[in-house]
């Protein structure tokens, strides 16, 4: 039920709904994200899933899964909000500096590191990561958009 809910908000189009729905129960996820503080184990272990022999990473819903359960503690990591800050970060924002190998999609200890700072350096500390992620996504949606045209 939860999976075909995000799919209706954010249009993720899972692949094998019913056999990725299996393996988020089995991992007793609820339970996990009752905790007080972040943890990404989580989002990893809803994120790898093995379908047809094959494991993939369905990173962007996994955040977009717990974020779902947790907004407080769970930033959604997004291709268009990634986009965003990236274009801040190459303009000269320095809201976050990374280490060698350190990359937003591979670790969501990251992510969640930028988008702290993020919210600190512009002084948001009063908004939602929620609200800050969907500032964030409708900027990114209306760039995409505009560069289409």
């Amino acid at each position: 039920m939860k999976l075909a809910a995000l799919n209706g908000l954010y249009a993720i189009n899972i692949l094998a709904a019913s056999q990725v729905a299996t393996h988020i129960a089995s991992l007793d996820i609820d339970a996990r994200l009752a905790a007080p503080e972040i943890d990404a184990a989580p989002i990893e272990d809803t994120a790898r899933v093995t379908l047809k022999g094959k494991v993939r990473r369905n990173y962007s819903f996994a955040t977009k899964y717990c974020s779902f359960h947790r907004p407080d503690l769970y930033p959604i990591y997004d291709r268009a909000v990634r986009d965003v800050l990236n274009t801040l970060l190459r303009q000269g924002e320095a809201f976050d500096a990374f280490g060698r190998g350190e990359r937003w999609h591979a670790d969501y200890a990251i992510w969640n590191r930028s988008i702290t700072k993020f919210r600190r350096h512009y002084g948001l500390e009063d908004f939602s990561l929620r609200d800050i992620d969907k500032y964030l996504w409708t900027v990114g949606r209306v760039r995409r958009s505009s560069k289409a045209s």
